[in-house]
C-alpha cells in the first residue's frame, strides 16, 4: 500500500506540470552574421508574426522568449529576408546575404577648407597640413601668340629631400592653337590631351596676360623641418602634333616657409570614458546540467524498497528537479537515462534480466506522466548492468576493510569465471555476515540521469575556467567580468588587449589603451575607428581627433573635433586644432584669455603684426623670458615684418645665442632668412640642379 501511494504523489507531481505546459515558451538566443565575411550584422529585427520580439546587439547577438514551434522572420534593409522554424531549438544562428543594390555612378567631391588664406603673393605659408602657394604671373606679350599653347606649372621643391610635389599647372591656349588641334583631331573629343582639364580662358589683348594663382599641397608633418622653395617652369608650345617647346624658362617665385606655429606649444590630455551605460549587459549562456539520483530496489524483485527512507528522498529530489526545468523559461530538459544494477551473486542472466526490468519500471513511471510535448523531443536511454565482484573488493577497499584484499584474491585468481568466482567469494569467512548483508544490497540500485540545459549567467570562476581552457566563444561581457577582477594591473592590460582582438569596437576598453598608448608617447590611428560613428561617445571623437594631431594629421582632427561639443574640457583641444587647421579667427579668443607667447603667434598667422610686437614686447618686459629663446625669435620675425631691420637683427642674434639650434630653422624660415644670412652668411647656398 504505501509503494501505490508513492507512486500516485509522483504521478500527481508530474501531472500537475503537465498543465504549466499548454503555452510552451522557450528561451533562444543566437548570432546573425554575414554570409560571406561571417562578420556579425547589428540591428537586425526578429519578427514573429509582424511583431518584433528582439533585435541583434552590435555583435551581431540576440535572444529571446518565444513559442517551441515559432516561425521566426529575420528582416534588415540591407539584407535579404531570412525565415526559420524554431523547432524546440535553444541556440539559433543564422548568416544573412547581403541585397544587390544598382547604384548610379556619383562624383564625390573633396572638402574644401572655407579658410582665407592671406600671405604674401611670393611666400610658402603653413596651414595645417598644406602648404599655400599665393603669386601672379604675367605672361609678356612679345612670347605670347594666338598659335601657342602657354603653360605654367608652379611646384614644390623639398630642397632636403631632392623631391618634386606639383601644383595644378595652369594652360593658355591660343585661338590659332585651339583650332589646328581640334582640326588635327578630326573635331573629335581629345582624349589624349591630359592638359585640357586647367585650360583657362584667354583674355589676352594687346596687354599682357596677369594670372592670380592659389593653390596647395598636402604635406606630412615628418616633413616639415625640410628646406622647401617653390619654382615655376614656363614653356611655351608651338606644336600641336609633338611637345616642341620655344621658350622654356624656371623661375624660383619662394624660399622657405612661412609658419610661425612651428613654435606653438601645447600639451593636451586624453579624456577619460566613465559612461556606465557602455558597461556590457550579462549575457546568458547554455549551461549543461546533470543529476545522478539513486533508488534501491527489494532483493531479487523488480520492486522499490519502501522500507528504506532514502528512496523517498530519492523521488522527491527527480520530482523537484524535473518539476523545476519544465517550468523554468530558462531550461530545457533534454533527456533521461536510466542505468539499473545488480549484485553478482546468483546467475549472471537472471541478475541481468532483473536489473533492465528495475530499469523498465522506473523509465514507464517517469515518461508516461511527462506531457506529450516534453515526450517527444527527450533523447531517452536505459541499459541493465550487472555489477562485478570486483566492485565488492573496491568497496569494501574504500572502507579500509582487510577483507577485500581476500575478495581481490579470488578475483584475480578465476578472472572471468563468473560461476567459481562467486563460489570461492561465498566460502570466505563472514561471507554473509559482511558481504552478503551489507555490501551486495549496496550493488543493487537505479541510477536517473536527468539532462538538462539552462540559460543562466556564469560566475567569475566559471569564465575564467572557460578562457582558460581555450574556450573561444567569450562574450564581451565576460571579458569585461574577467578584467574587473584582475588584481594584478599588468594581467588587467593584457586580458583588455585580448579582448579588444576579438571585439575591435570594445569602445570602454579601446578607450583605456588609447590613453596608455597617449602616456607611452605612441599613436594608434586604427584603435578607435571601430568606435566611432554618429552616436559615439564624445570623449572617443575628442581621442581620436587628439591621437590624429598627434600624427600630423591635422585635417583628420578637424573634421573629428567639429563632432565634438564646446565645453570647458573641449576648450583647449578646438583652439589648438582650430589654429593649427589655419581658422585663426575662432581659435584667438581662447588663447588671448590665456596670453603668452602662443597669443603672438595666431596674431602673426592672422597678419596682425603690431599687435603681435606689442605682445611679444610686453611678454620681454618680463625678465624671466629674457632667458627664452624662443621669444626673442619671435620678437625677430615681428620686428622684420614691421621693418626695424636692426632690432631683428639684434633679437635674433639674442636667440640663436640662445639656442644655437635655431640657426637652422631660421634659415628655412621666410620671415628671418634674409636676416640670418646678415648675421651668420652660409659659406655657400645650396641648390637644387
Amino acid at each position: 500500500m504505501k509503494r501505490i501511494l508513492l507512486i500516485l504523489a509522483f504521478m500527481l507531481a508530474l501531472t500537475q506540470m503537465n498543465q504549466s505546459w499548454g503555452q510552451h515558451e522557450i528561451r533562444i538566443q543566437g548570432v546573425v552574421s554575414e554570409v560571406k565575411t561571417q562578420e556579425p550584422i547589428a540591428g537586425v529585427i526578429v519578427l514573429i508574426e509582424g511583431n518584433r520580439v528582439a533585435v541583434t546587439d552590435i555583435d551581431g547577438k540576440f535572444s529571446a522568449f518565444v513559442p517551441n514551434n515559432a516561425t521566426l522572420l529575420f528582416y534588415s534593409p540591407d539584407y535579404n529576408d531570412y525565415t526559420l522554424n524554431v523547432d524546440n531549438r535553444q541556440i539559433i544562428n543564422v548568416a544573412m546575404t547581403m541585397k544587390v543594390l544598382e547604384l548610379q555612378e556619383s562624383i564625390v567631391v573633396g572638402k574644401m577648407s572655407k579658410k582665407t588664406i592671406v600671405v604674401d603673393q611670393s611666400e610658402l605659408e603653413v596651414v595645417g597640413n598644406y602648404f599655400h602657394l599665393k603669386t601672379k604671373f604675367r605672361v609678356p606679350k612679345q612670347i605670347f601668340t594666338e598659335e601657342k599653347r602657354f603653360i605654367v606649372q608652379p611646384t614644390l621643391v623639398d630642397v632636403t629631400r631632392e623631391d618634386y610635389s606639383y601644383f595644378r599647372p595652369v594652360v593658355i591656349d591660343g585661338d590659332v592653337y585651339t583650332i589646328n588641334r581640334m582640326r588635327a583631331q578630326g573635331y573629335a573629343e581629345d582624349e589624349e590631351d591630359f592638359l585640357k582639364p586647367y585650360i583657362v580662358e584667354n583674355n589676352l589683348a594687346e596687354s599682357d596676360y596677369i594670372y592670380a594663382f592659389h593653390d596647395s599641397i598636402f604635406i606630412s608633418r615628418e616633413y616639415f623641418n625640410d628646406d622647401f622653395r617653390a619654382e615655376c617652369y614656363l614653356s611655351v608650345n608651338a606644336n600641336y602634333e609633338n611637345v616642341r617647346r620655344d621658350y622654356l624658362d624656371t623661375v624660383v617665385i619662394a624660399r622657405g616657409t612661412q609658419n610661425p606655429l612651428r613654435f606653438l606649444d601645447y600639451h593636451i590630455n586624453p579624456l577619460e570614458l566613465n559612461d556606465t551605460s557602455l558597461i556590457p549587459k550579462p549575457e546568458m549562456k547554455l549551461v549543461a546540467d546533470q543529476g545522478v539520483s539513486k533508488i534501491g530496489f527489494v532483493i531479487n524483485k523488480a520492486q522499490l524498497d519502501n522500507s528504506n527512507p532514502q528512496n523517498q528522498v530519492e523521488m522527491d529530489a527527480i520530482k523537484e528537479k524535473l518539476n523545476r526545468i519544465i517550468n523554468n523559461r530558462f531550461s530545457t530538459l533534454n533527456g533521461i537515462s536510466v542505468v539499473g544494477y545488480s549484485s553478482p551473486d546468483g546467475r549472471y542472466r537472471s541478475n541481468a534480466l532483473l536489473a533492465q526490468a528495475r530499469t523498465d519500471v522506473i523509465l514507464n513511471e517517469i515518461v508516461s506522466s511527462l506531457p506529450k510535448e516534453v515526450r517527444s523531443s527527450l533523447r531517452l536511454s536505459s541499459m541493465a548492468v550487472v555489477e562485478p565482484w570486483s566492485r565488492v573488493a573496491q568497496l569494501m577497499r574504500e572502507d579500509s576493510l582487510p577483507m577485500a584484499e581476500d575478495v581481490q584474491a579470488v578475483v584475480d585468481k578465476y578472472g572471468d569465471d563468473y560461476v567459481n568466482t562467486q563460489a570461492g567469494v561465498r566460502k570466505l569467512p563472514d561471507y554473509r555476515k559482511v558481504i552478503a548483508a551489507e555490501y551486495l544490497p549496496r550493488l543493487r540500485r537505479v541510477e536517473y540521469t536527468i539532462n538538462s540545459t539552462e540559460f543562466r549567467n556564469l560566475t567569475t570562476p566559471e569564465i575564467w575556467d572557460r578562457f582558460n581552457s581555450g574556450e573561444e566563444d567569450i562574450s564581451r561581457y565576460e571579458f569585461w567580468n574577467m578584467i574587473e577582477s584582475c588584481q594584478d594591473s599588468l594581467k588587467k592590460v593584457e586580458m583588455e588587449r585580448i579582448s579588444l582582438k576579438k571585439y575591435k569596437n570594445f569602445t570602454l576598453i579601446a578607450n583605456r589603451e588609447a590613453i596608455r598608448l597617449h602616456h607611452q608617447d605612441s599613436v594608434d590611428l586604427e584603435l578607435l575607428k571601430p568606435c566611432l560613428g554618429p552616436y559615439a561617445p564624445m570623449e572617443i571623437k575628442y581621442n581620436q581627433a587628439l591621437m590624429a594631431l598627434k600624427d600630423g594629421d591635422v585635417e583628420m582632427a578637424d573634421s573629428l573635433m567639429r563632432f565634438v561639443p564646446s565645453e570647458a574640457r573641449t576648450y583647449y583641444m578646438k583652439a589648438v586644432v582650430n589654429t593649427l587647421n589655419g581658422d585663426y579667427q575662432s581659435a584667438y579668443p581662447y588663447f588671448a584669455s590665456v596670453g603668452g607667447l602662443n597669443e603672438v603667434l595666431l596674431l602673426l598667422c592672422m597678419g596682425r603684426n603690431k599687435d603681435a610686437d606689442a605682445k611679444i614686447s610686453a611678454l620681454l618686459e618680463k625678465q624671466e623670458n629674457w632667458s627664452n629663446p624662443k621669444i626673442w625669435y619671435i620678437k625677430a620675425v615681428c620686428a622684420n615684418r614691421l621693418d626695424d631691420l636692426n632690432y631683428a637683427i639684434d633679437a635674433l642674434m639674442q636667440a640663436v645665442t640662445l639656442d644655437p639650434k635655431l640657426e637652422e630653422i631660421a634659415r628655412l624660415d621666410s620671415d628671418v632668412m634674409d636676416i640670418i644670412e646678415i648675421i651668420m652668411p652660409s659659406e655657400e647656398e645650396g641648390t637644387l640642379q
